[in-house]
């Protein structure tokens, strides 16, 4: 396992002709598995922003828009040619009829990888935080505002300061840091719908061995204070949970 270059991140909405079972059915039983005979795809997992989730998300002005699933695949060297695979696989399947239609993209990319870190209770390497079992995730997405004068120092703050508060709440295993999409997905169908600002997005992954929820009460504040006055645009900040085969209830009218 080479170390990880990218982490191609996905926000998805399933839209409104579309059934979550049957999405789940197909991305976790079908369209997963079949990532993984590329080489350079090296970690693939999912995430879902359950109802209950989205009601501990932290209320921002511009959210990122409806989506219900996060999914990470993370990625080693050669980059482009892992890229240029993932995205041969994807054709060839919607080619014979394995792709699900009632689906939408709101954020999509191939990141830089920035940062790993683990809470020191954990024990293992940051690096191998994402292949620890994991309960859900805590989510944080941003843009830096247009004047970046003081964003350097900010993003100084982040990673000596604020992220190491975070890995003092009990639940979060470790973070892994994202930045600047470099690498675009050609042949994707759904491009952003402005790609100028999806260049300047940042992403922070959370890893969590406690319940995302209770988490998240902890988690929410410390983000909203490090965002207070800061020099960037808040997206997303919000628990997700961690997918477990076949159990796709979340929005059925009775759960």
């Amino acid at each position: 396992m080479g170390a990880v270059k990218v982490g191609f991140i996905t926000l998805t909405e399933v839209t409104g002709d579309g059934d979550h079972r049957d999405y789940n059915a197909w991305h976790q039983l079908d369209h997963m598995p079949e990532q993984f005979s590329i080489p350079g795809v090296v970690c693939g997992q999912r995430w879902v922003l359950a109802p209950a989730c989205a009601e501990r998300a932290v209320q921002i002005e511009d959210p990122l828009g409806t989506f219900h699933y996060l999914t990470m695949y993370l990625m080693t060297e050669p980059v482009q040619e892992t890229l240029d695979e993932f995205a041969e696989v994807r054709e060839r399947l919607a080619k014979l009829g394995r792709f699900y239609d009632h689906r939408r993209a709101r954020l999509s990319g191939a990141w830089v990888f920035l940062e790993a870190l683990a809470a020191p209770r954990s024990l293992v390497a940051p690096e191998v935080i994402p292949y620890r079992p994991n309960r859900g995730i805590y989510v944080v997405v941003d843009e830096p505002l247009p004047d970046t004068s003081s964003l350097d120092e900010y993003l100084r703050l982040r990673h000596t300061d604020h992220f190491p508060q975070l890995l003092e709440v009990p639940g979060v295993a470790g973070i892994w840091s994202f930045a600047t999409r470099r690498w675009a997905f050609a042949k994707s169908e759904d491009p952003p719908a402005d790609p100028d600002a999806q260049d300047a997005t940042r992403i922070t992954v959370a890893f969590l061995d406690e319940d995302p929820l209770e988490v998240a009460a902890t988690v929410g504040p410390l983000v909203e204070e490090h965002w207070a006055g800061a020099p960037v645009r808040p997206r997303f900040a919000g628990p997700l949970l961690t997918i477990t085969p076949w159990q796709w209830d979340w929005f059925d009218p009775a759960s």
